[in-house]
């Protein structure tokens, strides 16, 4: 150790994490529970993480519970509810090494719509190392944030959006890669973006007056 110098900075060794955007599909049913049948996973690979980004909308008023792929259930980061409705969020991962295509199954209470979007995550561990979530009430067209700690080449992953208006969505602090609307009210959103090791500030701005939800998570 140099003179005065107390502590060491750790980087995790290894690759870079990397996350592509996959898929996305909609239900405009009235349910407790939303199977996409046969959905777009990705590529197999021994070290591929699934994540999926849910959304259930219409009058949705309680939390996600689970998000199943091809059977297998996902852990749950980033659930939050916003009971205007903005509707209910979560992200969803784990590894699942097999398989192109899978039924992917949301579940939680009563709702009026649901929505998914499907990424492939590589990284050193499967879990994510931080994730951070908000919510608005107030329909206007001011942003939504929240301020999550990255690591050194890492990636982040985000979702926002509201279950009962329509805006489009702009993006701060990540890349969009899919902003959509269901045939009835409600829009959701994604985006992703490599990560420094800095407090990354992700917003979500709507086009017009909406309440808001936005959830994010890390990893290396």
């Amino acid at each position: 150790m140099l003179p005065g110098l107390d502590t060491f900075i750790s980087v995790a060794s290894g690759p870079p994490a990397t996350a592509t955007y996959i898929s996305t599909a909609k239900s405009n049913a009235n349910a407790a529970s939303y199977t996409f049948s046969a959905q777009n996973i990705g590529t197999a690979a021994a070290d591929r993480i699934v994540v999926v980004c849910a959304y259930l909308g219409g009058s949705a008023t309680g939390d996600i519970t689970s998000i199943t792929v091809g059977g297998d259930a996902l852990t749950l980061v980033g659930v939050v509810t916003e009971t205007g409705t903005g509707g209910a969020w979560a992200i969803g991962y784990r590894l699942i090494t097999t398989g192109a295509t899978a039924d992917v199954i949301v579940a939680g209470g009563a709702a009026g719509r649901a929505a998914i979007d499907v990424y492939n995550v590589t990284a050193i561990t499967t879990a994510p190392s931080a994730n951070a979530s908000a919510k608005s009430s107030l329909l206007n067209t001011s942003s939504i944030s929240v301020n999550i700690t990255t690591e050194v080449d890492g990636v982040v992953i985000a979702s926002a959006g509201d279950g009962s208006s329509t805006p489009s969505w702009t993006w701060s602090g990540a890349t969009e890669r899919a902003d959509q609307v269901w045939s009835e009210q409600g829009s959701f959103t994604t985006a992703s973006k490599s990560t420094i090791g800095d407090v990354l500030t992700i917003s979500a701005t709507p086009s017009g007056n909406s309440r808001k939800v936005i959830n994010a998570a890390v990893w290396r």
